[in-house]
């Protein structure tokens, strides 16, 4: 799911939103329901060091929100 980075599961499996510690950061993933069979997937990302490490992981979540957009098509 994430290629080439250390991932740990930081929530509960039972939680609405699942909390990542990647990248020396912590990545919030939430899903919300849309209707029509759809929903609205939202990440936020904390605790980045530094401005260049907030920007790759700005980067990166754009690209990962695109590849799911254009799996669901």
């Amino acid at each position: 799911m994430f290629p080439g980075e250390e991932v740990e599961l930081r929530s509960r499996p039972t939680s609405k939103n699942i909390r990542l510690g990647i990248g020396g950061g912590v990545a919030e993933i939430s899903l919300a329901p849309k209707g029509d069979g759809r929903a609205v997937v939202a990440v936020g990302h904390a605790k980045l060091s530094t401005d260049d490490d907030v920007e790759h992981w700005k980067a990166f979540w754009g690209d990962w929100l695109a590849a799911l957009d254009d799996g669901g098509s």
